[in-house]
């Protein structure tokens, strides 16, 4: 509290004006100061406090609008360098023996899947944060397929959080070199399952019902993949898929007999969103396609309802399938995510 002394108006004016000075440079370094927590908690979740008031600064950043412009959600820099480092390895393999290395593509293919990704992965990291009430909760991804590992490096770059279980067969040349090189520069968060993972995805989750994952990335050559991750996850999941050339394929999205028809068919998932890439033209020759072929691919996100999980908690009463609060809860939190999508670049989902 200041007194103003009256028998001095204009010494008592002074300090009362020094004191609207003082409190407005510290309104405007809050400001600032705020600003700035907002951009490296959007960068990166990881904290280092663990106290209440840390978690609903957490919670106040959260992203209500995205863009599908890559260049606001640029790849990031480490990224880059982590696909360099694989190219090269990749390169070196394939040039010793071109029929048995070749390379089936991947993430990094997909500027706009690695865009929406990566937002969706750091919102879903805040989320999980808050539920969990600690800055370090385990982030687990499920992938089928590491392919020449692209995927697996985005993804385990994107927060400290962020771990790594991937099943592969794992019988290209080029293929263990790369994970050792991830797992020397992430120590502990990378996991890999090898075999076929039409069998090592329901046997690994049968056998380690203890073990969930938080999002699932199916990207194999097996034509269940995608099944056996949703059979094996909670409500709440949120799935994705290898963008295909249209998602009317025969095997992985809406095509007669693929999977995610299948899915959709037996309410394993719902709130599904697509999207199309930009045409793009390959500047070297891979499983799908030959150098200077022009793309452009589909892919779809969905929220896993939990009503097909192997291990289902939903409850039954006199023939009703009540769902759990806990699962309710988390779908609308997964929904909030996906419908933030942007929808300009989204593709009609078929019938």
């Amino acid at each position: 509290m200041v007194l103003i002394n009256k028998n001095h108006p204009r010494k008592s004016k002074n300090v009362l004006q020094r004191w609207i000075v003082l409190a407005m440079m510290i309104l405007a370094f809050i400001g600032v100061r705020a600003m700035y927590l907002q951009v490296d908690l959007i960068k990166d979740t990881k904290t280092t406090s663990t106290s209440t008031a840390s978690t609903k600064s957490i919670k106040s950043t959260q992203i209500t609008k995205w863009t599908c412009d890559d260049s606001w959600y640029p790849t990031p820099k480490n990224v880059q360098s982590l696909w360099n480092s694989i190219d090269n390895i990749t390169s070196t393999y394939v040039q010793q023996n071109p029929k048995a290395n070749k390379v089936s593509g991947g993430l990094f293919l997909y500027p706009r899947q690695t865009n929406l990704l990566q937002q969706l992965i750091h919102e879903m990291i805040i989320q999980h944060t808050i539920q969990h009430h600690q800055n370090d909760a385990p982030f687990t991804i499920c992938e089928t397929g590491f392919g020449a590992g692209h995927s697996t490096a985005f993804f385990v770059s994107q927060s400290p959080n962020v771990n790594i279980l991937s099943f592969d067969k794992f019988d290209r040349s080029y293929q263990l070199p790369i994970v050792s090189t991830l797992q020397n520069q992430y120590t502990g968060r990378i996991n890999t399952i090898k075999g076929n993972s039409c069998k090592t995805v329901p046997t690994y989750f049968q056998t380690n019902p203890q073990n969930s994952c938080n999002l699932l990335h199916g990207s194999s050559l097996c034509p269940t993949d995608n099944i056996d991750l949703v059979q094996h996850a909670e409500c709440g999941v949120i799935l994705t898929s290898t963008a295909m050339s249209s998602i009317e394929d025969r095997d992985v999205y809406f095509g007669p007999t693929a999977q995610w028809r299948k899915l959709r068919t037996q309410d394993c998932i719902e709130d599904i969103v697509c999207f199309s890439e930009d045409e793009r033209r390959l500047d070297k020759s891979y499983i799908f396609a030959k150098e200077q072929a022009v793309i452009q691919h589909e892919f779809c996100f969905a929220i896993v309802t939990g009503k097909c999980m192997k291990r289902n908690p939903k409850m039954e009463m006199d023939g009703t399938v009540y769902e759990s609060q806990s699962c309710i809860l988390k779908k609308s939190k997964a929904k909030e995510i996906l419908i933030r999508l942007c929808p300009s670049h989204t593709v009609s989902i078929p019938d």
